[in-house]
């Protein structure tokens, strides 16, 4: 379980809702510690409520400021607009994973305003089952406990290798569940 750490997601899409459950289904994380926040669509944050029994605010610089995870499920043409609306609370001590497609997280890290650590993520909607493959990618400032927070919240077993490239299985048995997650420490991206 992850242990008092707050997680808030901005965008309440489907992607989102699969990440929560399966957070909640690997009981990873208690539904106290997940807050939501959508940039419209009131509706979808009061089912997200309904059926997972997590907080919900329609104001991102809330659910931002609670937050010691921070995951970002917008549309990626949304992302400016995204950030701009929390990046005051968006501090050093903060862990930012970024689920869009094509934003790298160099990107991500010129929209803010403080060294933030930021983790690439690019599961697929079967994280809500269990059985999502998911890439991780480090950006410049993410350190290696970062990237191992970020792995911890999709996999709760992985090892690290002396190269720096961590290959994650979340099953012993792999025939019975496949899922493997990959570490790429990259500065670049």
């Amino acid at each position: 379980m992850i242990d008092n750490k707050h997680i808030s997601f901005i965008g309440a899409g489907s992607m989102a809702e699969s990440i929560i459950g399966g957070l909640l289904d690997e009981k990873l994380v208690s539904s106290d510690y997940i807050t939501v926040t959508n940039h419209s669509k009131e509706q979808r944050l009061v089912d997200m409520e309904k059926n997972y029994g997590v907080n919900t605010t329609s104001t991102p610089m809330e659910a931002a400021k609670k937050a010691d995870i921070i995951i970002l499920a917008v549309k990626p043409k949304h992302i400016e607009e995204a950030l701009a609306s929390i990046t005051g609370e968006i501090t050093e001590n903060k862990l930012v994973l970024s689920v869009l497609a094509g934003i790298t997280t160099s990107y991500i890290e010129s929209l803010l305003e403080n060294e933030v650590p930021v983790v690439r993520v690019m599961p697929n909607t079967s994280a809500k089952v269990g059985a999502s493959a998911t890439a991780l990618s480090s950006g410049y400032f993410a350190a290696k406990s970062y990237g191992s927070s970020s792995c911890f919240i999709f996999c709760h077993r992985y090892r690290h290798d002396s190269r720096g490239i961590s290959f994650r299985c979340c099953n012993r048995h792999f025939r019975k569940r496949s899922r493997l997650f990959l570490l790429f420490r990259r500065s670049d991206e």
